[in-house]
């Protein structure tokens, strides 16, 4: 087991920044390996069928957060890691971005504002004697909810939260994210 060290006076940002990245997998064509046994970080792209994308959901600022919790039996831990963002806006082209998250399976990245890095959700390296990444267990659309305010100053927007169960953190995604067809 390594050390877990912390280095004082770092910056260390709180949040996720910039947009949410997702994509489903039937437009998936291939996925990448980790870039080293026992690493958490993928240096290759995620590569798609022809004419399909990334779909970009940009998130208001200071509303991106990743939180993580553990779950499972004392001989059987898993991680449960929800990805939340706010779209500052409720019409027709959310509606329509919504309907085709809404029934996953998904795959989802995002930037963190510390670091600036981006990091995959729905890859998971199941064999850690490996480099072989899989795309299971799958993201999928956790809840959304919107609201429309009130009054002038209120918060108009949805709030879309991601969802998915592992057995390890996050993984360092440090390649491309195709987001032209």
């Amino acid at each position: 087991m390594n050390d877990l060290a912390f280095v004082q006076q770092e910056d260390n940002l709180a949040g996720t920044v910039d947009a949410i990245f997702v994509v489903s997998h039937p437009e998936i064509l291939s996925i990448p390996a980790i870039s080293a046994v026992g690493t958490l970080r993928c240096i290759a792209p995620v590569v798609l069928q022809a004419a399909t994308k990334f779909g970009v959901m940009y998130i208001t600022d200071q509303s991106g957060k990743l939180e993580f919790k553990s779950v499972g039996d004392v001989d059987g831990r898993a991680l449960e890691i929800m990805l939340t963002g706010k779209f500052p806006k409720m019409d027709r082209p959310m509606y329509e971005w919504l309907r085709g998250v809404q029934n996953g399976p998904l795959l989802v990245i995002f930037r963190m504002a510390n670091t600036g890095k981006l990091f995959v959700l729905g890859l998971t390296n199941l064999d850690k004697t490996t480099t072989v990444l899989s795309l299971f267990p799958p993201v999928y659309l956790e809840s959304v909810s919107g609201d429309s305010g009130s009054k002038r100053g209120d918060a108009l927007g949805a709030t879309f939260v991601f969802k998915t169960t592992t057995i390890h953190a996050p993984i360092e995604y440090g390649s491309t994210i195709d987001v032209t067809p």
